[in-house]
C-alpha cells in the first residue's frame, strides 16, 4: 500500500470508480491530502476542476475474478461534488461536506456518517445502506434487496424518497420524528415507538415538516425515536470505545463531548 498525494487546489469535484475495491473517504484533519492504496493498481487523473482515481482490475488464475486493494482517500473539508461508484466493494463516507454527493454500487455495501449536502442520491442492487446523522435537503436511495437503516436524524426542510423492492427500512429520529410519510407498499408493515395519524398511506408525525416518501413491494418500514439523553449516552460510549482502543486521546474525547453535548 501506497500513500500519494493528491493537489485539490482549484478542485470542485472528485470522482472514485472501483471493480471490487474497499473504497473510504474522510475529511482530512491535518491539511494533507491523498490516497492509499496499491501504486499498481491506482489510476489518478486530474482534468480541470476534477480529481478522478480509478482501479486497474486484474485477473486472478485458476479463478477469474477482478481483484483490488482498498481506497482510502482523505480530502478538503468541503467540494462541489463527489461521485462514486463500485461493483462490489464497500463504501464507507465520513463527515464529507459537498453539493452534491452520488454513490453507486451493485453488491457492495454503503456506510456513511455525518454527510453534509443539498442533494444526495444512493443507488444498489443488494447492498445495505446504513446513514447516520445525516444532514440533506434532498436524499434519494434505490435499492432492489439491501436493507436501508438512517439514524440520528434530526428533521428539519427535508424531501426525501426511498424506493426498494423487498428491503427494510428504518428511520431512527433524534426527539418527536416532526415528519409526514407516504408508505406505499403491497405487503409490508410500518410500526413506530410513537403516536401519529392516518390519512390513507399518509403517516403524520409532530409537526410534519420532513416529507419521505418509502415505497416498497414487501419490505417494512420502522419509524422509531430517541430522546436526546439517549443519543448523548450512545455517543458518550462510542468516544470512551476510541479512547479504549488508543484512538482518542482523552483531551481529544474531551474537546469533541464538549462540542456535542
Amino acid at each position: 500500500m501506497q500513500k500519494q498525494p493528491l493537489d485539490f487546489s482549484s478542485v470542485k469535484k472528485l470522482v472514485v470508480k472501483s471493480i471490487d475495491s474497499d473504497v473510504q473517504i474522510d475529511v482530512s484533519k491535518t491539511g494533507e491530502y491523498f490516497v492509499v492504496g496499491s501504486e499498481k493498481d491506482l489510476l489518478i487523473d486530474r482534468k480541470n476542476d476534477t480529481v478522478e482515481i480509478s482501479t486497474r482490475g486484474r485477473f486472478i488464475l485458476p479463478m477469474i475474478h477482478y481483484d483490488s486493494s482498498p481506497i482510502s482517500v482523505s480530502i478538503p473539508p468541503q467540494l462541489n461534488e463527489i461521485l462514486v461508484t463500485s461493483v462490489s466493494g464497500d463504501v464507507k463516507v465520513n463527515s464529507v461536506k459537498a453539493s452534491k454527493l452520488s454513490f453507486k454500487t451493485t453488491s457492495g455495501e454503503f456506510t456513511c456518517d455525518s454527510i453534509n449536502c443539498d442533494f444526495c442520491e444512493i443507488r444498489t442492487i443488494s447492498g445495505d445502506i446504513s446513514l447516520s446523522q445525516p444532514n440533506t435537503r434532498r436524499l434519494v436511495i434505490t435499492t432492489i434487496s439491501g436493507d436501508i437503516e438512517i439514524k440520528g436524524v434530526v428533521p428539519g426542510d427535508y424531501d426525501w424518497v426511498i424506493s426498494s423492492v423487498s428491503a427494510d427500512v428504518e428511520l431512527e429520529t433524534v426527539g418527536v420524528p416532526n415528519m409526514r410519510v407516504t408508505f406505499r407498499t403491497a405487503s409490508g408493515d410500518l410500526t413506530s415507538n410513537i403516536g401519529y395519524t392516518r390519512e390513507g398511506r399518509e403517516y403524520l408525525f409532530g409537526d410534519g415538516r420532513m416529507k419521505v416518501v418509502v415505497s416498497t413491494t414487501s419490505g417494512d418500514l420502522t419509524i422509531k425515536a430517541t430522546n436526546r439523553a439517549e443519543r448523548a449516552e450512545d455517543i458518550e460510549k462510542k468516544i470512551l470505545r476510541l479512547v479504549a482502543e488508543g484512538k482518542l486521546s482523552y483531551e481529544q474525547a474531551r474537546e469533541i463531548l464538549k462540542e456535542l453535548l
